[in-house]
């Protein structure tokens, strides 16, 4: 099991001091791996927070040992953590976008109305 350590900013944007700390209310908040931290990466546009800081990822291994992760997992963790403020690029939909959907979906429609059609005849 891993354990996963964030430090979190809450407000629209980041404040800083004259000297350079941080005037953002922030805490650090510790998250099992599994469904406990992909709740929270889910919900958190809607904490409040403007940044995530990924502080630790331990793992605990079952004879109850604690131990580091590999630069290589941390990097994984570090992107997955990015990616949480992020928003998705959304990609704008083209005319012929719209037109293939619209084709699409008279087929579809036409498909349905011809079987209503043979079930019709088939009782008749």
């Amino acid at each position: 099991m891993k354990v996963v350590t964030l430090r979190v900013y809450r407000g629209q944007k980041m404040s800083y001091e004259a000297d350079g700390s941080v005037q953002n209310e922030n805490q650090l908040i510790k998250l099992n791996e599994g469904l406990e931290f992909d709740k929270f990466e889910k919900l958190i546009g809607a904490q409040g927070y403007c940044k995530v800081d990924l502080v630790d990822v331990k793992e605990i291994r079952k004879n109850g040992v604690i131990a580091n992760l590999s630069e290589a997992a941390m990097k994984v963790w570090q992107d997955r953590v990015v990616k949480m403020l992020t928003p998705e690029e959304i990609k704008p939909l083209t005319v012929s976008d719209l037109s293939k959907r619209l084709d699409e979906l008279e087929k579809t429609k036409n498909a349905e109305i011809e079987k209503l059609r043979n079930e019709l005849k088939n009782k008749a």
